[in-house]
């Protein structure tokens, strides 16, 4: 088959997010959304194109899902592809290039330019510097936590020496872990906790502002999250200790049996997906008596690695710093003796990005004392 970058918006990611996700995929590319260009609307769903520029990438870093990547003029794309629907698809594409590009046979920069400057300049100018400065804020935030990350192959949180040895002597720890959710998972985060099998870096997505003129803006990138964990029994251990007692637990876990529609029960060869293997390794860990892992690395630092999920929680109280996004109201960033006000949300009009009561922050001031709630609602406002 022959088909163009496309897929079905994941359940982790907004709209933005997924059309990176899937050019990346499926293409090699890294991808930056510059602005929305049109809607395809079938019965039961719609397909939305966006305008977007290549950041990065080859077409030979194609992922699993494409076996070769062709690069092609907008007027050949027709021709090549072999697929009923990528074909009425596409058919619609080219009416809504043509209406926003003219003809629609070649990508004119200009004329993209163009388009996008329909959007408000001085609402869009505002959006970007606001995002930028909550952009900053997160870093800067991420840097107080010296050795803390994300890191890979399952594990999930990365904590200093001195704060493992704190962890150990049952104290909370708090965290901060990089994530991208949805207003409506981020809400449900803050009230019931962290989800512990749903927290993953996508290290591959980049930072930005996604600002259009049907549109409200949207920020997309890291929000800050901040976890409390606790352990009672963790398996403590050197990198090769640890590595041994992966493999030992490994060889105890099975794919589960599969029961088909007429009554057989039949032995599955491997796990469907890598999720399934590490949830069932995870289940391993616990059953063996442990809720965590902490690790010894060459450099004498730890790792301590979460496993049980019902001691993972996200702290809302008492965590104040000094980073936020002021209120354009505010008379001063220095931070207020008294008890810090929340600012007030940016919000967006219907059809036009709106962020005027969101002000950045100018070089080498210090923004207001906010709570790492006011930051997320602020991050979250930014959202839409």
């Amino acid at each position: 088959e022959t088909t163009f970058p496309k897929g079905t918006q994941d359940e982790y990611f907004n709209l933005q997010e997924t059309a990176v996700k899937e050019v990346w995929e499926e293409s090699g590319f890294k991808a930056k959304v510059l602005g929305l260009l049109g809607d395809y609307t079938k019965s039961t769903s719609v397909t939305r194109y966006y305008i977007g520029v290549v950041e990065d990438g080859a077409p030979w870093d194609a992922h699993y899902e494409t076996e070769a990547v062709r690069i092609v003029p907008l007027a050949d794309v027709q021709k090549l592809l072999n697929v009923g629907v990528d074909k009425e698809i596409f058919q619609d594409l080219q009416a809504v290039v043509a209406e926003a590009f003219g003809d629609g046979s070649a990508f004119d920069i200009g004329k993209l330019e163009a388009y996008l400057d329909k959007v408000d300049a001085d609402a869009a100018d505002a959006v970007a510097q606001a995002a930028a400065a909550a952009q900053k804020a997160v870093e800067s935030a991420a840097k107080q936590a010296l050795e803390t990350a994300v890191i890979p192959k399952g594990a999930d949180l990365l904590l200093s020496e001195d704060e493992a040895k704190e962890w150990v002597k049952d104290s909370a720890i708090p965290e901060f872990v990089y994530t991208r959710k949805k207003k409506h998972v981020v809400d449900s985060i803050l009230q019931n906790g962290f989800d512990f099998t749903k927290g993953k870096a996508n290290t591959w997505q980049t930072s930005g502002i996604y600002t259009s003129d049907v549109e409200p803006p949207e920020l997309y990138g890291p929000v800050l999250m901040r976890l409390a964990i606790r352990a009672k029994n963790p398996f403590v251990g050197t990198v090769k200790e640890v590595e041994d007692k992966v493999n030992e637990l490994k060889a105890t876990i099975v794919p589960p049996k599969i029961v088909t529609p007429d009554g057989k029960t039949l032995d599955v060869r491997a796990f469907l997906t890598p999720a399934d293997e590490l949830n069932a390794l995870r289940q391993a860990w616990l059953d063996a008596g442990y809720d965590a892992i902490i690790q010894t690395n060459e450099n004498g630092s730890k790792i301590v690695v979460g496993i049980d999920p019902t001691k993972i929680r996200i702290i809302d109280d008492g965590f104040s710093e000094k980073y936020g996004i002021p209120p354009k109201t505010a008379v001063s960033p220095t931070p207020p003796t008294t008890q810090p006000t929340e600012p007030q949300k940016p919000t967006a009009a219907k059809n036009a990005p709106t962020v005027a009561n969101v002000a950045p922050l100018p070089d080498g001031q210090q923004p207001a004392n906010v709570t790492k709630k006011v930051l997320v609602e602020h991050l979250v406002a930014l959202t839409g």
